[in-house]
């Protein structure tokens, strides 16, 4: 079957809000803790609270997670980092929802831990 004349297009709501993740410290020790940092945009109407769960997080690296409080556009996740864990790249994903207008809305945001074997 030849695709070659043919297009699709999807028609998407714009997103009630949208967050964006940074490590501090970029690279984290085994055995030691950081954080991620987390910026919401919100969209009009999304000034209630965000809750932030994990999605995939490896059992090495324990996150204290804490929701975006209402208004608030900064929020952080403590990271543990176990002393077990392999060191390399680390895949972390998590979901973010919130309700806006009566209705559920969700985000989900992924990053790269680096872990690091403890500095001698």
């Amino acid at each position: 079957m030849e695709l070659l004349d043919r297009c699709a297009v999807g028609v998407v709501e714009k997103p009630a809000f949208a967050l964006k993740m940074t490590f501090d410290p970029v690279a984290v020790e085994k055995g030691k803790t950081g954080k991620i940092l987390l910026e919401a945009t919100r969209g009009e109407g999304a000034d209630g609270d965000i809750a932030v769960a994990p999605l995939f997080v490896p059992p090495t690296v324990v996150p204290a997670v804490k929701p975006i409080t209402k208004g608030q556009t900064k929020g952080e996740i403590g990271l543990t980092v176990q002393a077990a864990a392999p060191a390399g790249p680390t895949p972390l994903v998590f979901r973010a929802t919130t309700k806006v207008g009566g209705k559920d809305h969700a985000f989900t945001v992924l990053g790269t831990l680096d872990v690091t074997e403890p500095k001698k």
